[in-house]
């Protein structure tokens, strides 16, 4: 075989060799989203950042309760949050990175 055949095929595997590696890392990589229904009082609301600060109840196996920004994933419903405002809604995490509201009602206590 030509000299230069034989390199193109050599460059050939590794670029595949590199590739489904990569593949196989991305896909072992993704993150499942776990989604969990939280109550708590709006402390703070960050528009600059789209978080709020907010005391969450005890969520049973998940989360004790505590102060936690969190970011609002509707900004329309965070720039209607005030401080003092009792909240219903879903949490999106990932475990570590990922700290989000979904669907977020105001209840003030219904």
């Amino acid at each position: 075989m030509p000299r230069g055949f034989t390199k193109w095929i050599y460059a050939t595997v590794i670029v595949l060799v590199c590739l489904i590696v990569w593949f196989a890392w991305h896909s072992a990589t993704k993150v499942e989203l776990k989604r969990y229904p939280l109550t708590g009082k709006v402390v703070t609301v960050h528009l600059e950042s789209q978080t709020a600060t907010v005391h969450n109840d005890n969520m049973p196996g998940f989360m004790e309760p505590m102060n936690m920004d969190y970011q609002v994933k509707d900004r329309d419903v965070l720039s209607k949050l005030k401080t003092g405002d009792t909240i219903h809604a879903t949490l999106v995490s990932e475990g570590h990175n990922v700290w989000q509201l979904e669907d977020v009602v105001v209840t003030n206590g219904k």
